[in-house]
């Protein structure tokens, strides 16, 4: 059910279903999750709780697009890229994109 409203029309449903699956997470949710964080066109608020919701998936390709957002000209969402990172990582680089793509890439590949 909370896959099913990350694809409704309501941004409202879509959000609530994004925070649904931070607290109830689910492994098939994560690529639909890591596409709404990216998703130029979604609302705000939603790509913010998509990203915080990805924090349970420690997959190279989601550090990747969470790095790739650092510098999102809306500091919101870069902002919870960040601290999506540390949680994933226990690490803080701040909002460097190349220490951290060097730190998931590197001998401890803490994202497999």
């Amino acid at each position: 059910m909370f896959i099913k409203a990350l694809a409704d029309s309501s941004p409202l449903v879509r959000l609530e279903g994004a925070k649904a699956l931070y607290r109830v997470p689910d492994p098939d949710s994560a690529d639909k999750l890591l596409a709404m964080t990216t998703a130029a066109d979604e609302n705000k608020d939603v790509r913010i709780a998509a990203a915080e919701a990805l924090q349970h998936y420690r997959r190279l390709d989601i550090g990747r697009t969470l790095i790739g957002l650092l510098n999102q000209r809306d500091f919101g969402i870069a902002w919870q890229a960040r601290r999506t990172l540390k949680r994933l990582t226990g690490k803080d680089l701040n909002y460097d994109e190349s220490a951290w793509l060097n730190f998931i890439t590197g001998p401890s590949k803490p994202l497999g």
